[in-house]
């Protein structure tokens, strides 16, 4: 049986990892779009990374850009592979 410090590392490591994340699809977006973006507005939820807190013209052209969007951000990290943005 494991203990709770096993417990406590399992969730800090997924927590240290979607942060990581984060950052990186924070990055190509400034990159594309030289618009900052919090990081307390990317959620990850699986694979799919949602983006809060933006207009309708970033959402629109998020979608146009989509699928280079997400080969930027897979070829950045090695950790999650997204396959969605909303």
């Amino acid at each position: 049986m494991f203990g709770i410090g096993h417990l406590l590392r399992k969730i800090q490591n997924r927590q240290s990892s979607e942060v990581f994340v984060s950052d990186i699809v924070r990055l190509v977006l400034k990159e594309e779009f030289n618009r900052d973006i919090l990081l307390d507005d990317i959620k990850i939820k699986g694979s799919v990374v949602t983006i809060l807190n933006i207009g309708q013209t970033m959402k629109s052209e998020i979608f146009i850009r989509k699928q280079l969007l997400l080969k930027k951000i897979n070829e950045k990290q090695q950790v999650l592979l997204v396959i969605d943005l909303k």
